[in-house]
């Protein structure tokens, strides 16, 4: 996700209590453009109403091993 999404993700998630996430999490030890161009979120503990949010603000949420991973879902044009 962009920096501007992985903004919108932090606000959102402070918003509520209880949430554990990983920044930036290496994907076999590739961390590629974390942190520069892309960033990525990862859940590890949440309250039902961050995935609520999250979803309802357009992002998507894949399970791995880590976790939920947030994405935005990309607008057609």
């Amino acid at each position: 996700m962009n920096r501007e999404q992985f903004f919108k993700v932090i606000e959102i998630i402070s918003e509520h209590h209880s949430t554990e996430v990983v920044i930036n999490e290496a994907v076999n030890g590739f961390v590629g453009e974390l942190g520069r161009s892309k960033w990525s979120v990862t859940i590890k503990k949440c309250c039902p109403s961050v995935i609520e949010k999250l979803i309802k603000e357009g992002y998507t949420l894949s399970k791995t091993a880590t976790g939920l991973h947030i994405d935005k879902i990309q607008e057609l044009l």
